[in-house]
């Protein structure tokens, strides 16, 4: 007698569980984009099982379609997934615009400036460029080669509407940051420098800054220094293609020849000062 009541009771968990993950089937049918398999499997979901009602109520939204019933649910979850990476990339552009990585205001500017991302305020990727210009400012003062990489291409496409005097200034802190960032290694600054006819430095600090990494940078930290180089890569990559090209020109239009013109920017220092 007792065999037989744990029997019963062994059968029914058992159908138990069998009945809860008959949505959880439908969904791995979705998943694999088996719509033939998940019509299957909603129908049985909706007979019997904890959630029943959930999945009646999806076959008869799904019934109630022009469309066959396999037809209905690719289309379900062709809108679903459509969804789900709508709300994804709302989700990177809210964290994207909270961020004050200078990486982050530049991606988001370029997303802007090719059309991926709408503007919050008329001018938002000029005030985002800005602002990410002065931060690379600080960062590569701060003896990071890609920053300096950065800051001295946007200080390149900033100049080409100065006068040329003042465009002969930002030239040269444009070619310090890519030769000192050179010296330490950096690939992106030895590239630009290429095309840019100008000397290529013996790369004599890269030693010293690998030394200096490996007594006190974390592993991450070197990962995370590789993932900027190839980050700075594909920005710059992005800004040199025409369209782009004359949008971020523009945005450096936006403040760049006031900075120059600053008058507490010191003379001959190698970084502008914001100071609107």
């Amino acid at each position: 007698m007792l065999r037989l009541f744990v029997f019963i009771i062994f059968i029914a968990l058992t159908g138990c569980a069998l009945n809860n993950n008959k949505l959880a089937d439908f969904n791995y049918s979705l998943k694999n984009r088996n719509y033939a398999q998940a019509a299957v499997r909603l129908e049985r979901c909706a007979d019997f099982g904890r959630d029943s009602k959930k999945c009646q109520n999806l076959l008869n939204e799904l019934k109630s379609s022009d469309l066959l019933l396999v037809g209905a649910i690719q289309k379900y979850h062709e809108e679903q997934i459509k969804k789900l990476q709508q709300e994804k990339e709302k989700n990177r552009v809210n964290a994207l615009r909270k961020s004050n990585n200078p990486w982050d205001k530049l991606s988001l500017a370029l997303d802007i400036q090719a059309g991926v991302v709408e503007k919050a305020y008329p001018e938002e990727d000029s005030r985002l460029i800005e602002q990410a210009f002065f931060s690379f400012g600080k960062c590569a003062k701060q003896t990071n080669p890609s920053c300096m990489t950065q800051y001295a291409q946007m200080i390149l496409y900033g100049m080409s509407i100065l006068p040329p005097e003042e465009k002969k200034s930002a030239r040269e802190k444009a070619l310090y940051w890519l030769n000192l960032s050179a010296r330490y290694g950096n690939e992106n600054a030895r590239r630009l420098l290429i095309t840019l006819e100008e000397n290529i430095p013996t790369p004599d600090l890269s030693m010293e800054s690998l030394q200096k990494a490996a007594i006190s940078i974390a592993r991450d930290d070197l990962e995370a220094m590789k993932e900027a180089e190839r980050r700075q890569s594909y920005y710059n990559s992005q800004m040199l293609q025409e369209t782009n090209q004359a949008n971020f020109i523009s945005s450096m239009n936006y403040f760049f020849p006031k900075t120059v013109n600053c008058t507490t920017n010191s003379l001959g220092a190698y970084t502008y000062t914001n100071c609107q």
